[in-house]
């Protein structure tokens, strides 16, 4: 990164925050999850690099569902992805008041709109950035 290499990684560390805190908020949440706070979860990261950029690609569970497939992973239950969508809300807005970029895109479009969108946000960073590396 410090050379100037520019990585696109797919969910940071912000994913497994929203997923753990999510559960720990679920009616069936055991004690032992109910103890993982959001601040209990955000510790490990600390000290990591900040993205430059996080893009989440945010879609209602309702148009989730329409789309084939949709609840044959363990995660795709309707409570657990309302959730872990308000924590992912958290996680941005924290990064905002951070000075992160963090960009919601609307992923229940057409699917040529949302590359669209990804690409127009991306296109900065992929052709290289001499920002200096934060941390988490």
């Amino acid at each position: 990164m410090r050379e100037g290499t520019t990585i696109i990684c797919d969910r940071y560390a912000f994913s497994g925050i929203a997923f753990t805190h999510a559960k720990s908020l679920m009616t069936s949440a055991t004690k032992a999850q109910q103890t993982l706070t959001y601040e209990w979860c955000r510790t490990p990261d600390t000290g990591l690099p900040a993205p430059d950029l996080t893009l989440f690609l945010d879609i209602c569970p309702e148009a989730a569902k329409a789309r084939g497939g949709y609840g044959d992973e363990r995660y795709e239950k309707e409570e657990l992805q309302r959730r872990v969508r308000g924590v992912f809300e958290r996680i941005g807005a924290d990064v905002i008041k951070s000075g992160g970029k963090w960009i919601s895109i609307d992923a229940g479009q057409d699917m040529d709109v949302v590359t669209k969108e990804i690409w127009r946000e991306v296109e900065y960073y992929a052709n290289g950035t001499e920002d200096e590396i934060r941390s988490l």
